[in-house]
């Protein structure tokens, strides 16, 4: 961390009168969460991080082999209105009840996470930008790029080591829904980012621009 930068987060803590939300977005395994993991390392006592994916909808009613038939690469898959009554109530310092994923069943824990406010808040998910009153919550907007061929081998190596799929799964939900649902509703809101990050967020030089922009951010707020 440079001077500078240490000496920002010190006048921060008295300036800051309301939490930063940084919205990360991008395609499916483009480096949102890898990038997500380089903001904790420069803000560790700062931030929090709330994922998109903790906020499919709750769907008990229908069996498991319907929930995995679902298309939950489109914006109808989330449950936005708990999304944005949960930032609010970040925004305005209270704790909340997260949704616990289980990508196994494609339903949610009959437990949840209790979230404490942060100085920051990381708001990272494929859809995030799609929908107008989220989008507008987020003080930062980060577009992560990648290519199509490398998201596709980081998707296919993550749900088979974290989600027990298997690769004829994943190929058939790629190009059913997964590349569809980008084309259509994730690509296009790159339009919507205040700074776009090439190479699957590996670009160094990128990241310290981000990294001195929240800085800054903070310090205004």
């Amino acid at each position: 961390m440079t001077k500078t930068l240490l000496i920002l987060l010190l006048i921060s803590s008295s300036l800051l009168s309301s939490p930063l939300i940084i919205g990360v977005s991008g395609g499916t395994a483009s480096g949102k969460t890898t990038f997500t993991r380089k903001i904790q390392e420069v803000f560790p006592q700062e931030i929090v991080v709330i994922s998109q994916d903790s906020y499919f909808k709750h769907l008990p009613h229908l069996t498991l082999e319907e929930r995995m038939s679902l298309n939950w690469d489109c914006p109808d898959a989330v449950d936005f209105d708990l999304l944005q009554e949960h930032l609010l109530a970040l925004k305005e310092g209270y704790s909340i009840q997260q949704p616990v994923r289980n990508f196994f069943t494609f339903s949610r824990e009959n437990f949840t996470r209790q979230v404490s406010s942060a100085r920051i808040i990381v708001l990272e998910g494929i859809l995030v930008f799609t929908h107008p009153a989220i989008r507008n919550l987020c003080d930062i907007k980060i577009y992560i790029e990648a290519s199509d061929d490398i998201r596709l081998l980081r998707r296919i190596l993550r749900d088979i080591k974290e989600r027990g799929a298997n690769i004829h799964d994943i190929a058939t939900q790629y190009v059913k829904y997964i590349k569809p649902m980008h084309d259509c509703y994730v690509e296009p809101t790159k339009d919507f980012a205040d700074i776009i990050i090439p190479q699957g967020g590996e670009s160094q030089v990128s990241f310290n621009i981000v990294r001195d922009a929240i800085a800054k951010q903070i310090v205004q707020k």
